[in-house]
């Protein structure tokens, strides 16, 4: 039981890991995560600001995908985005 734990924890912790915005403009629509851009779809990301932590609810990390829905930790709201489709 406890072997299974500790692989667990090691998984948790390297694909589990929190993120932090990298950039927000002034009008919140425009953001950076993970050295990648997105675009907010429906409304500015309201009160977000580089720094705050961030999940990925839905999308990618690395903007492989068409659209992602994140999670602001510090603030509790989420946010669709147009990932960068470079």
């Amino acid at each position: 039981m406890r072997k299974i734990f500790v692989l667990i924890s090691v998984c948790g912790a390297l694909f589990g890991g929190d993120l932090k915005l990298d950039f927000v403009s002034g009008d919140g629509l425009n953001l950076m995560i993970n050295s990648k851009n997105y675009l907010a779809l429906e409304k500015p990301c309201a009160g977000w600001k580089t720094g705050d932590e961030i999940e990925i609810i839905d999308g990618d990390k690395n903007a492989k995908c068409l659209e992602a829905v994140v999670l602001n930790l510090k603030t509790k709201t989420t946010c669709r985005l147009l990932c960068d489709a470079k």
